[in-house]
C-alpha cells in the first residue's frame, strides 16, 4: 500500500510516565494520527470520573488504512432535487430533525463499516469519523466521504494541514480550494474539520497542536471558512474537533482561545467518561452549557464508555437517550451527533465495543430516533 494511503491511528499520553506526579494530574490522553511528532508511549495516569484516560493504541505497520469500499462514480443515490432539499434543511448540512440523533463510530484505519456494525444491525451509521493527513485531501478524502453518502451515512471527515500561520496567511489557499471543490462536487452533506484536537493532541504533554496556538488554529478555520464562501461551498459544514479536558480546570487552558464566531457551524468535542449517567459529568455539562451560550449546536466525534465494573452498554443508552430525547433547555445545547471512537487496539483496554456494550450499539442504530441523512427527504 501506497504512503499516499497510510493512516497510524493512536494517542498521546497528556503527561510522560515519568513525569512529576504533580505534572501526571494534568494529563490526558488523546488520539492522533501523525505518528511523526508523537512522543514515545509510556505507561498511563488513572483515569478520573471526569476526564478519563483512555488506552494506548500503538503505532504498527498493522494501522496501515484499508481500501474504503468501491462505490461507482457515476452512482446516482439521490436525485438531484432530493438532494438539493436535504442541503437547504436545518440550519447547516447534515443537521438532523429534533428528537434524533446522529448516532454513529470510526472505524479501524478509515474501513468498510459493513462488516463490523452495519451487516449485524441491519442499518447504516447515522456518522461515521474518518481521519486524513493533507496528502489525502483530493483522493482518499473524497473517495471516502462518497461512500459514505452513498451509503447514507453522514460522512465527518478530518484533516491535518500544513502549519497553521501558513494555511492562515494564504499560502495553500489553492490546495484548499482543491479539497473543498472535491467536497461539493459530492452530492450530500459532508462535516469537515481541519486539525481535530489542536488543543495538545499530537505533540504530547500539555502542548498545543502546532507552535502557532490558539490564535493560528482561529486564523486557518477563518481562512478556510474563507474560501468556503469565496466557492459558494453549500454542503459542508466547519467543526472544529476539542478536547473534552480543555473544559476541565485542571487542564490550565480556556476553550474561548479556540473560538470565534462566524467560522463553525456547530461545535465538535471528543470525551471519554466512566460509566454513568451524562448528568452526572460536570465536563459534559460545562461543555454544552459553552455551546448554548455561543448558539451551537455539539457534536461527539470520539467517545468512549470505560468499563470499570459498572454496566457499559446501560450507560451508552442513556447518553443515547439524553441526545435523542431533545428538548428545547435554555441552559444547554442540543447534542446532534455521538460517534464511538471503536478502534480494535482497545480490544483489552475496557473501551472497545464488545460484548453487551456492542448489541447495544447495534440496537441504536436501529433505533427510530436514530437518524440519516437522507431521512430529511420528504
Amino acid at each position: 500500500m501506497s504512503d499516499g494511503q497510510r493512516r497510524m491511528t493512536g494517542m498521546s499520553w497528556g503527561a510522560s510516565g515519568l513525569a512529576l506526579g504533580i505534572i501526571a494530574t494534568l494529563a490526558v490522553t488523546i488520539f492522533d494520527d501523525r505518528p511523526d511528532v508523537r512522543p514515545a508511549p509510556t505507561s498511563p495516569p488513572a483515569a478520573t470520573a471526569t476526564d478519563p484516560t483512555p488506552p494506548l493504541a500503538t503505532d504498527s505497520e498493522t494501522d496501515l488504512a484499508l481500501p474504503t469500499e468501491a462505490v461507482d462514480p457515476d452512482e446516482e443515490w439521490l436525485p438531484t432535487d432530493d438532494v438539493a432539499g436535504v442541503l437547504a434543511h436545518g440550519d447547516y448540512p447534515g443537521q438532523p430533525d429534533p428528537g434524533t440523533v446522529l448516532w454513529g463510530s470510526s472505524v479501524p484505519r478509515n474501513g468498510d463499516p459493513g462488516p463490523r456494525h452495519e451487516d449485524p444491525a441491519g442499518q447504516v451509521l447515522g456518522v461515521r469519523r474518518s481521519f486524513f493527513q493533507w496528502d489525502h485531501r483530493t483522493d482518499w478524502l473524497p473517495e471516502t466521504v462518497r461512500a459514505d453518502l452513498a451509503a447514507g451515512r453522514l460522512p465527518w471527515a478530518s484533516i491535518k494541514p500544513p502549519p497553521w500561520e501558513d494555511v492562515a496567511r494564504g499560502d495553500h489557499d489553492e490546495e484548499i480550494d482543491e479539497m473543498l471543490e472535491a467536497l461539493r462536487d459530492l452530492r450530500g452533506p459532508i462535516w469537515l474539520t481541519v486539525n481535530h484536537e489542536p488543543d495538545g493532541g499530537g505533540r504530547g504533554g500539555n502542548v498545543f497542536d502546532d507552535p502557532g496556538g490558539p490564535s493560528a488554529h482561529v486564523a486557518m478555520n477563518t481562512r478556510v471558512r474563507e474560501r468556503m464562501d469565496t466557492l459558494g461551498i453549500d454542503n459542508v459544514a466547519l467543526l472544529p474537533a476539542m478536547q473534552a479536558y480543555t473544559f476541565n480546570p485542571t487542564s490550565n487552558r480556556d476553550p474561548d482561545q479556540w473560538w470565534a464566531p462566524g467560522i463553525y457551524d456547530l461545535f465538535g468535542v471528543d470525551i471519554y467518561t466512566r460509566t454513568g449517567t451524562p448528568a452526572e459529568q460536570a465536563v459534559w455539562t460545562e461543555i454544552r452549557s459553552w455551546a448554548q451560550e455561543r448558539g451551537v449546536d455539539v457534536a461527539v466525534g470520539e467517545w468512549g464508555l470505560l468499563d470499570d465494573g459498572d454496566d457499559p452498554a446501560v450507560a451508552m443508552e442513556e447518553w443515547y437517550e439524553a441526545a435523542a430525547s431533545f428538548e428545547d433547555d435554555p441552559e444547554l445545547a442540543r447534542v446532534v451527533a455521538l460517534a464511538y471512537w471503536d478502534n480494535e487496539s482497545q480490544s483489552s483496554d475496557g473501551w472497545r465495543l464488545d460484548g453487551e456494550r456492542l448489541d447495544t450499539f447495534q440496537d441504536l442504530m436501529a433505533a427510530p430516533t436514530s437518524a440519516t441523512w437522507p431521512d430529511v427527504v420528504d
